[in-house]
């Protein structure tokens, strides 16, 4: 047999029916702190007359789970923009290889070389892109392999890089922010 409330204790007045509904709360705050949403079920199946709060904690929580993925939202890139003071004007070389595979290969100046070794070594193991001019790479994490220093003391010596691309629009573009056309 269920107990069932008194009379007395059924109305707003009675002290055990507000201390029945800070009970309450305090299991519903605690279910939801504790993300024990099993709590709150089975609050809803013993008491059956909260449909109000029934129904405003269902929405809250509906809301919470649409809302987080938003919390996460995506960090910026960081780029590196190659401009054409970086770049020795007389050493742009285009490219194509076939139909769909075209190239630039240019060398840095020593500050254009400096500068990018900054940028890399201050982004390392970060995704980044390149932008020149209006031609922008797709992010990537730029990788040279297991021996930097010695990787960098020979690229110093020529300072020359190269960007691939698929269309001759692409190759145009990066030779005009290359050469500041």
């Amino acid at each position: 047999m269920i107990p069932q409330p008194n009379k007395k204790s059924a109305g707003t007045s009675g002290h055990s029916a507000l201390s029945f509904d800070r009970a309450i709360k305090s299991i519903i705050l605690v279910a939801l702190l504790s993300w024990r949403p099993v709590a709150v079920v089975q609050l809803w199946v013993v008491r059956p007359h909260y449909t109000l709060m029934k129904n405003t904690v269902a929405s809250i929580l509906a809301l919470l789970c649409m809302i987080g993925p938003g919390f996460a939202q995506e960090q910026a890139i960081p780029a590196f923009r190659i401009l054409p003071e970086d770049v020795v004007h007389d050493n742009i070389h285009p490219f194509r290889f076939n139909t769909n595979s075209f190239a630039v290969r240019w060398t840095f100046t020593e500050a254009g070389s400096n500068k990018i070794l900054a940028f890399n070594e201050t982004h390392k193991g970060q995704k980044t892109c390149t932008a020149i001019g209006s031609f922008t790479t797709p992010p990537s994490v730029w990788n040279v392999g297991t021996n930097y220093s010695q990787w960098k003391d020979g690229w110093l010596k020529h300072r020359t890089d190269a960007m691939f691309c698929e269309t001759e629009d692409d190759q145009k573009a990066i030779i005009a922010g290359l050469e500041d056309k």
